[in-house]
């Protein structure tokens, strides 16, 4: 069969004897293998019978960035970096050959060959790029555009110098030398765009700018920012780690998504060719984990005056429509782990603080977890329902003549200041503990009074009633959109 003529039909065998052999291979040289899965995924493709073979290269090419030895063996030879136990990259790499030969050692020898050369490049370029520092690369950005009617690159670096210092003194309030931090950064930000070493491997930016400015004397806050920038790049990657950092995150992200945006070129259906939704992603991601973080439309709004008068539009119109996109970004990712109608429930009273919104949806899914939570829900979604559309205006308790009424008030009171505490604090959990004491009150209420009174101010006070009531649970979800 095909086996016996060295081909491998099912690429689930290649790809997983692909990856023991290389282990393997590594393990003799007291080495671990770095397997990416995109990697993997494409050797697997690349050849129908694998022939793992181990080479090295000169050690002396230990010298530059790992990243870069790491980057050229993949992108360039699609060979394996090994690493020791420690994590130091060693000079050891595997090469997924894809024939049997007599000598396998003429195939390592010419892949040594071939790799020797593409890491004398590596060394060139980052050798020049060091040499010229940083800063030499910033006037270069003229020449790259960003996006056709948002300028260039360097336009973009004025910018995120700009918000990246309006941000970063929001998040970190007080804190001078973390502003003037990622003012720098953000000018810095996209300087490597214009190095020979991003031009060849464009996965290293961000990495390489914050090697230069760590070698041109920038301060490391600076540094580390920049090597920050792109993160998170997936779901579930770690997040910047330093206020500049986060603040440089940011504002690369919003600066993008308003002005893409503003031209319209918001995502439609499965096209997002600017990854959109990605950076939306992030951006929530990063001002979920702030202390200090600005609300969503505070930190859109100083993205589009980074602007000035390069973006010609309706702020008001355009802002409807970034937070009407970050409002299905932030439901579909609690559509991961909660029922849709909680989350519209908590998303319908507000989102602009997401990791608010965050809170109120985990204690309101806990409360669901508890008995008696059906008829909890069903009682306080008629209160919202009935007291939804009406302008409740401040109650006089005085007026109040029904025994069922009364007591509805007695206990509203009984728990308004401290559930509104507790609510004021972020405690959802413990304002939810006090509201939930309210049910059989609510319960009698219903049973006893007839809301919508022929008589117009005996209906206004029994409305005013239910709005009190409705207003506090209200701070937490809109319960009228709650299944039952």
């Amino acid at each position: 069969g095909l086996r016996s003529r060295h081909v491998e039909p099912d690429s689930r065998i290649r790809r997983e004897g692909i990856a023991k052999a290389t282990r393997e291979l590594a393990a003799s040289v007291e080495c671990e293998a770095i397997i990416e899965d995109w990697l993997l995924e494409e050797v697997t493709g690349l050849v129908e019978w694998a022939v793992p073979l181990l080479g090295s290269f000169d050690a002396e090419a230990l010298t530059l960035p790992a990243q870069v030895l790491i980057t050229s063996m993949n992108l360039h030879q699609r060979y394996f970096a090994l690493q020791s136990k420690e994590g130091a990259l060693s000079n050891h790499f595997v090469i997924i050959s894809g024939m049997v030969v007599r000598d396998p050692e003429i195939v390592v020898a010419g892949n040594v060959r071939v790799l020797a050369a593409r890491l004398a490049d590596a060394r060139f370029f980052y050798e020049s790029d060091a040499k010229k520092g940083i800063a030499h690369f910033v006037p270069k950005l003229e020449g790259r555009r960003f996006l056709e009617g948002l300028g260039t690159m360097l336009d973009k670096a004025k910018r995120l110098e700009t918000l990246s210092g309006e941000l970063a003194a929001r998040l970190e309030p007080n804190a001078e030398s973390t502003a003037a931090a990622a003012r720098r950064a953000g000018l810095l930000a996209k300087a490597d765009l214009a190095s020979d070493m991003v031009g060849e491997f464009a996965k290293l930016q961000g990495e390489m700018g914050a090697d230069y400015a760590r070698k041109s004397g920038e301060d490391e806050g600076v540094a580390l920012a920049i090597e920050e920038q792109y993160r998170p790049k997936f779901a579930g990657d770690s997040l910047p780690t330093t206020p500049a950092g986060a603040a440089l995150a940011l504002a690369d992200r919003l600066d993008s998504l308003v002005g893409c945006f503003g031209l319209g070129l918001e995502p439609t259906g499965s096209a997002d060719p600017y990854a959109l939704r990605r950076q939306a992603l992030g951006v929530l991601a990063i001002i979920a984990e702030q202390e200090h973080a600005p609300t969503l439309d505070e930190a859109l709004g100083l993205a589009y005056g980074a602007y000035g008068d390069a973006l010609d539009v309706d702020w008001e119109a355009l802002k409807g429509r970034l937070m009407s996109f970050f409002r299905g970004r932030l439901k579909a990712n609690f559509a991961q782990t909660y029922p849709a109608d909680l989350s519209e429930a908590v998303l319908s009273v507000g989102f602009n603080d997401p990791a608010d919104a965050q809170g109120r949806l985990e204690a309101l899914y806990a409360l669901k977890q508890t008995p008696g939570w059906d008829t909890l829900a069903a009682a306080v979604k008629r209160v919202a329902n009935i007291a939804g559309a009406h302008d409740g205006q401040a109650l006089d308790p005085s007026t109040l003549t029904e025994p069922a009424a009364i007591s509805l008030y007695e206990a509203w009171h009984a728990v308004h200041q401290s559930a509104t505490s507790a609510l004021d604090a972020g405690d959802y959990a413990g304002a939810l503990e006090r509201l939930v004491t309210l049910k059989p009150t609510i319960d009698r209420f219903f049973d006893e009074v007839l809301v919508m009174s022929k008589e117009p101010a005996e209906r206004e006070r029994r409305l005013n009633l239910l709005s009190s009531v409705d207003a506090l649970f209200h701070r937490i979800a809109a319960f009228d959109k709650v299944s039952t």
